[in-house]
């Protein structure tokens, strides 16, 4: 099956974008539990771990980012004003994305 051939290869980390939505936490933590591999969930961590508790699902058991309050937050405003500046994004747009945009 697809889930034999995925357990068999190297441990995947998957990033779940929406992670404040308790239908995404619940994949991820089922994602997780069927040992497919890691799971990141994007957005605030305070409403994040709400949620998570919410669909009952520990705290601690999957790794929540915040793009704003990442140490990365420079290198995702880069990566994406190459892909978005011939839409016509500055800059101070895409950084502007980066920060208030939790996907």
């Amino acid at each position: 099956s697809i889930q034999d051939q995925v357990r068999s290869g190297p441990r995947k980390t998957i990033v779940f974008a929406e992670g404040e939505e308790p239908s995404v936490i619940r994949a991820a933590f089922a994602f997780q539990n069927q040992e497919l591999g890691d799971a990141i969930l994007i957005g605030r961590e305070e409403t994040t771990r709400a949620n998570m508790r919410l669909v009952g699902v520990p705290e601690d058991a999957i790794r929540i980012v915040n793009a704003r309050l990442s140490d990365r937050n420079a290198d995702y405003g880069y990566w994406l004003h190459a892909r978005l500046q011939r839409q016509g994004y500055l800059k101070r747009d895409v950084q502007r994305l980066v920060n208030n945009d939790r996907n």
